[in-house]
């Protein structure tokens, strides 16, 4: 494994890296250099080197990067906070803080949120608004705004962290984000994921509990009881909340033809995070039934006689 064709500090990047691989500090790394890896360490240090030989810059690899004393969850979605542009931060705070009056400030095109974050660090009394075109973006500057404010006094509402990226890095992020709230913020926090493998924080955070919203379904549709249950959901209702959110009758008939055929297969062992699904599926399993279709189509309990006898003649004619 080598560096040195893909970065001008080599020797920095691969220190960074391997204590990133450690879940520990450059600082500590270098003060234990007897440290001996295991082979899940080495093999994520060789999956990490790689990534930087394909051209991906470090702050990605690693999912974060230091901006103003503080350190801030970067993805593809945002751009890498730079050293210049702290320079910024310090015209602007110097200028906030002459002002009699509390002041407001806009961060156009905020991205990962690194000038809003530290404006408002560093300058209480400003009223910062963060914005940009980017709603994957957002979703990431708002991440970083609450990490970096939350407190044992917060009641912090956290939907879908993670959500746009790939499985592995939205997992990360996710299960990172919700470790830091847990431990570190110790803020009261309602954290709503499609990651089920987070449920099992609370093997691992004393004040992690899990609940779920009750709901069944009644006739082929999704019924909300409005109810808070403990334990994680033993079920996912995605489809039956795309068919209330208007998704054409068509495409869910579809989906659920192959969620059926998905759930009945095991997925192949892969190197690709998705795993590989059997998105080409034969013309065997996608072909129409139309009797069936027409079928999920009918509530029988509110055909009057004459509606019934008109669907006997449509199904005869099928």
């Amino acid at each position: 494994m080598t560096l040195v064709k893909v970065s001008d500090t080599p020797t920095l990047d691969a220190q960074t890296l391997l204590a990133h691989c450690l879940g520990k500090s450059r600082s500590w790394l270098l003060t234990h250099p007897e440290v001996s890896l295991t082979n899940s360490v080495f093999s994520s240090l060789q999956q990490e080197i790689n990534s930087l030989e394909r051209g991906i810059p470090l702050p990605y690899v690693l999912g974060h990067w230091e901006f103003y004393g503080l350190d801030f969850t970067v993805t593809a979605d945002t751009l890498i906070p730079r050293p210049e542009t702290e320079l910024l931060v310090d015209k602007a705070l110097d200028w906030l803080n002459l002002q009699p009056q509390p002041c407001r400030a806009a961060d156009i095109g905020t991205g990962s949120g690194c000038i809003a974050v530290a404006l408002a660090k560093h300058n209480p009394d400003v009223f910062v608004i963060a914005t940009d075109v980017s709603y994957p973006a957002l979703r990431i500057a708002r991440t970083n705004t609450i990490l970096h404010n939350a407190t044992e006094q917060s009641l912090v509402l956290m939907d879908e962290i993670g959500r746009g990226t790939s499985t592995f890095d939205g997992l990360s992020l996710a299960w990172a984000a919700a470790h830091y709230m847990g431990e570190t913020a110790s803020a009261f926090t309602l954290f709503a994921t499609h990651y089920f493998e987070l449920t099992a924080l609370s093997d691992e955070l004393s004040a992690c509990r899990n609940v779920h919203l009750d709901a069944t379904e009644h006739r082929g549709e999704l019924v909300f009881l409005h109810a808070v249950k403990p334990g994680p959901a033993n079920q996912s209702y995605g489809l039956q909340v795309a068919a209330l959110a208007g998704v054409p009758k068509e495409v869910i008939r579809r989906a659920r033809k192959y969620l059926g055929t998905l759930e009945s297969m095991q997925t192949a062992n892969s190197d690709s995070p998705q795993g590989q699904l059997p998105l080409a599926m034969s013309s065997a399993i996608v072909e129409t039934d139309a009797l069936r279709e027409i079928l999920d189509d009918v509530d029988p309990d509110t055909l009057s006689p004459r509606e019934a006898l008109e669907l006997i003649y449509r199904l005869k004619s099928s």
